[in-house]
């Protein structure tokens, strides 16, 4: 069985959309689960409408919810504690899933049994863009055929997993202690590295299968920033602080990615990059 948990706080324009997506897999042994943060709109109140109309479909449904918001991971460790599934498919609830997505996972999985977590391609929507992005870029894909340790040491310079697009083993969640709601942004990225660094590796399947969503209230137009740098001071101070906790995973790559990062934020207050040319020059030396 595979537990699709759908992620929501204040999703109420979007969430609907969500929930008919993972009504019309094609896969049928699928348990529905929602877990909401806390919302403040009609979230709560439009799930437990649509639950109630749709419960036949689902082995299983059920929504979750508390009175404060607590953040993603621990949003996340809820639904996946509650879970009977033994594969896992976290989704916002403002994202969609293609009818076949579960289908084709579960099909890759059976062919290749020693995966544990498969990512597919996520192609992003709602930003009016005529030629939508994918990813991962299609030039960083040939990061999933190296082993466990060489996409540990890659993952440090760049992070070629798109979360919307993870399928994952519901005891690896367990074994690693579930999401570190230590960092209540970047929810994703400390599990990762937990994952690699026990040596399990990330799968592709180079298919897009889920699309994410980008609007004014998502989490990436959130966290990608202004025209001094890529990032906020807060993603910066966050991913420095995870970098930390973590530094015995590789604590050459863990000094060096926090340098990089303490740069970003001094350009960040100096407001430096005004022209091209301090553009060029501050890229040099980030590479240096």
């Amino acid at each position: 069985m595979v537990s699709i948990i759908v992620i929501t706080y204040n999703s109420a324009k979007f969430v609907l959309e969500t929930l008919e997506s993972a009504k019309a897999q094609t896969y049928q042994n699928i348990e529905l689960i929602i877990s909401d943060d806390g919302s403040q709109d009609e979230t709560v109140e439009l799930c437990e409408k649509w639950l109630a109309e749709n419960k036949d479909r689902f082995i299983d449904s059920q929504i979750i919810t508390v009175e404060q918001n607590t953040g993603i991971p621990a949003n996340c460790n809820r639904g996946v504690k509650a879970s009977k599934g033994e594969w896992i498919k976290l989704i916002a609830g403002d994202d969609l899933l293609v009818d076949s997505c579960i289908s084709l996972f579960m099909s890759f999985i059976e062919r290749n049994n020693e995966v544990k977590v498969v990512q597919c391609l996520v192609q992003f929507f709602g930003d009016g863009s005529e030629k939508p992005k994918i990813i991962p870029i299609e030039l960083k894909r040939n990061i999933f055929k190296l082993s466990a340790n060489h996409q540990l040491r890659a993952i440090y310079s760049y992070n070629f997993i798109a979360s919307p697009g993870v399928l994952i083993q519901k005891d690896l969640i367990i074994r690693h202690n579930h999401f570190d709601e230590e960092f209540m942004s970047l929810e994703d990225f400390p599990m990762w590295l937990k994952i690699l660094y026990g040596n399990d590796k990330f799968y592709l399947l180079d298919t897009v299968l889920v699309y994410y969503r980008r609007h004014e209230n998502s989490q990436s137009m959130q966290t990608v920033s202004s025209n001094i740098t890529p990032f906020t001071n807060n993603y910066i101070n966050v991913k420095i602080r995870i970098y930390q906790k973590y530094a015995e995973f590789n604590k050459l790559l863990t000094t060096k990615e926090i340098l990089k990062l303490r740069y970003f934020k001094f350009l960040n207050s100096t407001g430096w990059k005004r022209n091209k040319i301090l553009d060029i020059l501050n890229k040099i030396i980030y590479k240096l």
